[in-house]
Order: C-alpha cells, then structure tokens, then sequence
C-alpha cells in the first residue's frame, strides 16, 4: 500500500478542513432558514377571542411544533394535535395555567399521523381521539388508539362545540384540516412565510403536489364562508389572520 508523501498529507488535510468549515456554513444556513424564514409560533397566543391558544408542545432544533387547545360550552377543552414529548409537559403546563389538567381534555383532532403531532396523546387517555380514516392504522402503529376515524364533510358536537372535517391529502393519505371557534387548522400541510404569506407545503409529504391540489379544493370549498375563518393556524408557524391569506395565494398559485 502505498505511502502519502508529507505534501499529500497536508493537502488531505487541507482538504478535510475546507469540507468541515462547509459542512458547518450549510447546518448553520439551513438552521437559519428554518428558524428565520417562516412567521414565528409564539406560545401562549390567544386566537378567536380567547377560545382557542397557542402552545409550543416541544421543538426540533429550531422548529416550534405546534397544539392548541381550544375551549368547549361545557368548561372542558380539546386539542388540535399534542406535539412529540409524550409527557406532553408543555400542554400540561398549559391547562394549568388555564385552571384545567390533563382530566379535562375531552377530545384530541389529529391533522395527520406524524410522531411529533400525535406523541402527546399518550398523555390524555381518557380524552376521544378523533383523525381521518387514512391515517388510523398509521397512528395506531405508534400504539396510540383512535376512537373513530372521521370522513371528509362530518361536523361533530364536542360537549356543545361544533369542529367541521375537511380531508387535505397529500402530506400524508389522511392529512386533515379542522375548523373550530373560526380557526381553520390545517396541520403540516401549509405554513406561514416570514412575511405573512400563506405557502402549502410542497416540500415534505407523501405527495406535495396532491397536497397543493387538496388546498385548492378546500379554498373553493370555504370561499363563500370567508367571513367565518378568523385564522389559520398550522403545525409549525404561527398563525395568520383571516381567509384572505389562502385567496392571496390561490389566485397566484398554478395547479398541476
């Protein structure tokens, strides 16, 4: 085998410190991007006059990952998605601080079946856990039980408070967006830019493009009830106000 020379050495060397210095420039751009290009979720944040908040239920690296809990007629809660910590410690915290524990929680609407959007369950057992069809068999392989599995078009009654189904596909088979208290909550399958515009998430996902041709479909679907969507919340980024964000960007969009 042969020898490197001394001069190759150094070269080899050289060489490795230049990819290392590049290797750690990307993660550092690409920890940037994530944490800075999109519209920040703050916790805590009150949304449709206070009847549904904002919680950030862990984080991965620079990405918040998103519940929310959202009040019923009867004095209980439910929640939009329970984030990755299994503890769900954040959304323990949460319901303290709203004079509420883990006992009150009635119902869990799934967006999709993701581990860091479903981990948090785990914490609730006594609550109803509510997702699209598609994606039972998926959540229930993370040994986590689906009380019923929703169609697209249902509208169920939770303890007095009305929540309507519409199924998104595309960012997985059973992608599915929720409209509760006037916030239309669409999971993984949109975000908000930096600059308050509403993107779909073509980037991540069983299929993107079928995720752009769902959004299309469910703004068709709410166009005529604008008035009703006070915000769209997502998995993610924080939430942006009103409908006019989704007519903004489906007049722009090209659906293929």
């Amino acid at each position: 085998m042969p020898i490197l020379s001394a001069r190759a050495w150094r070269r080899l060397r050289i060489a490795t410190g230049i990819l290392i210095v590049l290797i750690v420039v990307a993660i550092a751009a690409l920890w940037a991007f994530m944490k800075y290009s999109v519209l920040p979720l703050a916790d805590g944040q009150r949304l449709a006059d206070g009847a549904v908040t904002t919680i950030i239920a862990d984080r991965y690296g620079p990405v918040a990952i998103g519940a929310y809990l959202f009040t019923l007629r009867d004095g209980g809660v439910g929640l939009v998605d329970t984030g990755s910590d299994g503890d769900a410690k954040a959304i323990l915290a949460a319901l303290e601080a709203a004079h509420q524990t883990a006992a009150d929680v009635r119902a869990i609407f799934v967006t999709h079946w993701h581990a860091d959007h479903i981990r948090g369950a785990r914490a609730f057992p006594a609550a109803q856990l509510y997702a699209l069809e598609a994606d039972v068999d998926e959540i229930a392989r993370h040994g986590i039980r689906v009380t019923r599995g929703l169609t697209d078009g249902e509208r169920l009654d939770i303890s007095g408070t009305p929540v309507e189904v519409f199924a998104i596909p595309g960012h997985t088979p059973g992608s599915a967006a929720f409209l509760i208290h006037g916030v239309l909550f669409v999971g993984d399958s949109a975000g908000a830019a930096y600059n308050g515009t509403f993107q779909p998430n073509t980037m991540l996902g069983s299929d993107p493009r079928q995720t752009v041709r769902s959004l299309h479909t469910l703004i068709a679907r709410l166009r005529s009830r604008r008035a009703e969507i006070r915000h769209v919340a997502f998995g993610h980024q924080g939430p942006l106000v009103g409908f006019d964000p989704m007519l903004t960007w489906e007049s722009t969009a090209v659906t293929k």
